[in-house]
Parts: C-alpha cells; structure tokens; sequence
C-alpha cells in the first residue's frame, strides 16, 4: 500500500500573529486541512466561533472543502489562508 503523499505547507489562520508549518496529506480534504491548521491556532492565539473555516489557496482564491489536498492544487511549500466563514 502506497504512502499518502505528505504536503508541508505555511499556513496562517487569519487574526493570528504567526504562521505555522503544517504537513497535508494529499488525499485529506481541504475541510480536514483547515481543521488541521485550526487545531494549532483556536483557542490559543484566535477565539473560537461557531462557524465554518475557509481555506485561500496561495493565489488567494477560496477552495472548495470537498476538493482534497492534492486535487485542490495545494503543493510543498504552498503558503495558505485559513479564515472563518462571514
């Protein structure tokens, strides 16, 4: 069985002062991807809401959540946004 594909990217979640190394997986989705970048920020440096996360691939443009990683365009080194929903 195949490896999945592991996908470092810098990510900063919108509202924090940093922006963190996180490892994707290629076949996650992009929901579980920002879920991921989320886990390191809310509740630490952002409050939490009740909404849902958005991620902004490197261009800026809004990924669709059902896309995964990989289908998604998002490749090693990628910088992206990750922001709650209005």
């Amino acid at each position: 069985m195949a490896q999945p594909e592991a996908i470092p990217v810098n990510a900063i979640f919108e509202g924090d002062c940093m922006s963190l190394l996180v490892v994707l997986l290629g076949g996650e989705t992009v929901a579980e991807a920002a879920a991921k970048v989320a886990s390191h920020v809310v509740g630490i440096r952002v409050r939490p809401r009740d909404a849902r996360l958005i991620v902004a691939d490197s261009s800026g443009r809004d990924v669709a959540d059902s896309l995964t990683v990989k289908a998604a365009g998002i490749s090693p080194m990628d910088a992206i946004r990750v922001r709650y929903a209005e």
